[in-house]
């Protein structure tokens, strides 16, 4: 009995961490304009793919106001993104509440809303475990508990 639930604990283990390598999604933090008469724009930028050129499925701005940027609106909307780096960049959408435009232009790398402008620096956001991998983890620790119940009651 104690090896039949400990090789359904270590399948169902192994089949969800099987799955725990997926690709994900990247999200970048973005800043620019510090010292310009409008203060430093800061944001984020995801659902970029490495290795890769493609529009963001989203793009936010923190400061100077809180805004999300109408995507389908975009006339621009591309990130190549290498080595978990941003490389390149173009985009320019109006936002919902603001009607000032986001712009980040591609190869001078160079920011402007509103009144704020500069280089643009981004900054990768680390992601945790992943939901497949956190399954697999409470899978296992699952199956290790029952077993260590079922050999306890053995030994009595």
């Amino acid at each position: 009995m104690i090896s039949r639930v400990a090789g359904i604990g270590l399948a169902a283990s192994l089949a969800l961490a099987g799955t725990a390598n997926k690709a994900q999604a990247l999200e970048f933090d973005f800043s620019f304009g510090s010292g310009s008469p409008g203060g430093e724009v800061t944001g984020r930028v995801g659902g970029l793919s490495d290795n890769s050129t493609g529009p963001a499925s989203y793009v936010w701005l923190y400061s100077p106001v809180s805004e999300t940027f109408d995507l389908s609106t975009a006339s621009s909307n591309s990130f190549t993104v290498a080595g978990g780096a941003v490389t390149s960049d173009i985009f320019n959408a109006e936002g919902f509440k603001d009607p000032a435009q986001l712009r980040l232009f591609p190869s001078s790398n160079f920011g402007s809303y509103d009144a704020s402008f500069g280089p643009v620096t981004y900054t990768a956001v680390p992601f945790g475990v992943s939901t497949d991998m956190s399954i697999a983890i409470l899978a296992g620790l699952y199956g290790a508990s029952r077993l260590r119940k079922k050999f306890a009651a053995n030994n009595k």
